[in-house]
C-alpha cells in the first residue's frame, strides 16, 4: 500500500522531518539546501564533496541523536582539503 504527499518547501531551505504513523519509528530527515554541495557518509562514515570552488567554508555534520558539529575548510585549486569529525554517543 503506497500513498503520497505533496506539500510546497519552506521559502527558505531548513531542515525537514518526515514520518510515519503505521509504524511511528519509519522516519527520514531531509535537508533542503540552497547550493549543490552536500554528502552522505558511507558504510564507514566518509564522505567526498566535489568541484567546491577554490575558497574557505563551513562545514556542518549532522546526526539525527548525536547532534551537529561545524569546521572550517579552505579549498585550492587542484587541492583536498581534509575536516575530521567525532561524534561521541549519548549515554
Amino acid at each position: 500500500m503506497g500513498f503520497s504527499v505533496t506539500k510546497p518547501l519552506p521559502a527558505t531551505p531548513e531542515l525537514l522531518r518526515v514520518k510515519c504513523s503505521v509504524p511511528e519509528w519509519m522516519r527520514a530527515w531531509i535537508w533542503e539546501f540552497d547550493h549543490p554541495y552536500y554528502a552522505t557518509t558511507d558504510a564507514s562514515g566518509h564522505f567526498e564533496i566535489k568541484d567546491v570552488p577554490p575558497g574557505t567554508y563551513n562545514v556542518v555534520a549532522w546526526h539525527e541523536v548525536l547532534g551537529q558539529k561545524d569546521a572550517s575548510a579552505t579549498v585550492a585549486a587542484g587541492k583536498p582539503a581534509v575536516v575530521d569529525f567525532s561524534f561521541t554517543p549519548k549515554k
